[in-house]
């Protein structure tokens, strides 16, 4: 894991070199200066067909446990940042039964979170689309962190993030062997366990770009750092590091919603 957050910080500085500043684009941020961070629970959007076969059935266990995965790693993140995470009670709403419910935490008024939850913003994550393709799956995510006291948003980034795999001659996918580990630690078939490193990487780096809280000592010290971009593609590649290349709101809609 440590090595994990190094690689990802250094992308960070990579990544974003040609960017605007933090001071820029997370100027809510710095201004509120939010402790603690309430965790709504991941809003599922994708379409689901029906689970009449065994493989449909797979492919929405597959789903369900990157989901429960995607918020056990959240807090990670925020943690390393020192943000006070208030965990939901609940991990998933589906979009078809909580379309509602989203639109009002991203537009509405959400004192209610100050009051109930004593947080200062709330994380909205939103998992968008997910395609299938065994040598290249893909997932759409959004991120949004929404201030509890002025409903401003303190941070809003869309990603897409993906996975290169290799076959052997016989078609066989070639799994990293933190994808093997995974797999045996969460009880999923490999294809899942890349699936669920996929989003790991995603919220970490995302996180990861977030200003330090005011009761750091590094609190306003990266001011001038580069921030990565409200939109970028993020792929893991063969060797297992994460490569990102910044994107559009035309691009990423028009591969996310087309």
């Amino acid at each position: 894991m440590q090595r994990l957050f190094l690689a990802i910080v250094s992308l960070l500085l990579l990544a974003a070199c040609a960017g605007e500043k933090k001071c820029v684009r997370y100027a809510a941020l710095y201004e509120e200066a939010p402790q603690k961070v309430y965790i709504a629970p991941l809003f599922d959007l994708t379409t689901r067909k029906s689970d009449a076969d065994s493989a449909m059935k797979a492919n929405y266990l597959c789903r369900d446990s990157v989901s429960h995965f995607f918020n056990s790693t959240l807090p990670i993140g925020l943690s390393q940042r020192g943000y006070f995470v208030i965990p939901s009670d609940s991990i998933l709403l589906p979009g078809i039964t909580s379309a509602r419910r989203l639109k009002a935490l991203q537009t509405a008024d959400l004192s209610y979170h100050c009051v109930r939850h004593d947080a200062d913003a709330v994380l909205i994550v939103s998992l968008l689309t997910w395609k299938e393709h065994r040598t290249e799956p893909t997932l759409f995510v959004e991120y949004q962190l929404r201030s509890t006291r002025s409903g401003r948003d303190l941070m809003h980034t869309w990603v897409k993030i993906s996975r290169t795999v290799d076959t052997t001659y016989k078609g066989e996918l070639i799994p990293l062997l933190d994808e093997v580990a995974l797999s045996d630690r969460l009880h999923v078939d490999v294809e899942c366990a890349m699936r669920c490193l996929m989003v790991q990487q995603a919220n970490l780096f995302v996180m990861q770009d977030l200003p330090f809280t005011s009761k750091s000592y590094h609190f306003r010290k990266d001011l001038y750092l580069p921030a990565t971009k409200q939109y970028f593609n993020a792929t893991i590649n063969n060797e297992g590091a994460l490569e990102v290349t910044p994107s559009t709101m035309e691009e990423f809609e028009n591969e996310c919603f087309l």
